[in-house]
C-alpha cells in the first residue's frame, strides 16, 4: 500500500451541518507503513460558489470565494511508522451563505488536508465536505403575511386584426411559506377572445439566479 496507508479527516461528534459564525473542528488522521518525510502538514477550510454554462459541470466558468483559511498542524519532520492525529479548528464567517447544489451552480464548503513532502517526492491530499445552513426567519421579511399577485394578458389576432384578449390573474394568500404549509392559489380568467382557454393548472417552480459582481466595480 506504500508509505501512506490512511489519510482521513473527521469532524468532532461526526457533525457535518453547521451554521454561519460557528466553529468547525476535528482531526486529521494519518497512518504510515514506513518513515515518511514531510515539509509540512496543512489543513485548509474554504467556501465558494461555482457556476457553469453546462449541466452538472464542475469546470466552473466563474467562481466567488467566501472564505479561505489555512493552518499548519505540523512542521518539517518525519512521520514514524504508525498512526498520527492532528487537531484543527476554524471559525465560519457570519456572512457565509447556505450550501446549495443546482444544475448550473453550487455553493461548496470543505476541509482539505495536505502533506507536503521534499522535492521529487509525492505530495498527498484529502478532503471532506460539510454543509452550511443559514435559516431565514420569515417573520423578519417585510409584508410576508400579505398576498402575492400577478397578471398576464394574451392578445389574439387574425389577419393582423385584433380578435380579443385573455387576462389571467393569480394570487397566493401569502408571500412566503415554510415546509408543510399549504399554498392557496386563487386564479381568475377574463376571456374576451371567443376562444376556449382549455385546462388550467398551477405549478410550483424553483428559479435560481447567479449574479457575479466584478471586483473593484460598483454593483448595478
Amino acid at each position: 500500500m506504500g508509505k501512506l496507508q490512511e489519510f482521513n479527516i473527521t469532524f468532532d461528534n461526526n457533525k457535518d451541518v453547521y451554521s454561519p459564525g460557528e466553529s468547525i473542528s476535528g482531526t486529521v488522521s494519518i497512518k504510515v507503513g514506513q518513515l515518511l518525510q514531510c515539509k509540512a502538514i496543512k489543513v485548509n477550510c474554504n467556501g465558494f460558489c461555482g457556476i457553469t454554462s453546462k449541466v452538472n459541470d464542475t469546470a466552473w466558468t466563474l467562481e466567488e470565494q467566501y472564505f479561505n483559511s489555512t493552518i499548519s498542524v505540523a512542521d518539517k519532520g518525519t512521520l514514524k511508522q504508525g498512526e498520527h492525529t492532528f487537531p484543527f479548528k476554524f471559525l465560519i464567517p457570519e456572512s457565509a451563505p447556505t450550501s446549495f447544489e443546482g444544475n448550473y451552480g453550487r455553493i461548496i464548503y470543505r476541509v482539505r488536508a495536505f502533506i507536503n513532502t521534499p522535492r521529487f517526492a509525492k505530495d498527498y491530499n484529502t478532503e471532506k465536505a460539510f454543509y452550511l445552513l443559514c435559516l431565514l426567519n420569515l417573520n423578519e421579511v417585510p409584508d410576508i403575511w400579505e398576498p402575492s399577485s400577478s397578471a398576464v394578458t394574451q392578445q389574439f389576432t387574425y389577419m393582423l386584426v385584433k380578435t380579443g384578449t385573455v387576462v389571467l390573474k393569480a394570487q397566493t394568500d401569502l408571500k412566503g411559506y415554510t415546509q408543510g404549509q399549504i399554498i392557496q392559489v386563487l386564479a381568475q380568467i377574463h376571456n374576451q377572445s371567443g376562444k376556449s382557454t382549455g385546462n388550467m393548472a398551477a405549478s410550483l417552480m424553483q428559479v435560481h439566479s447567479f449574479i457575479y459582481i466584478f471586483p473593484n466595480h460598483p454593483s448595478w
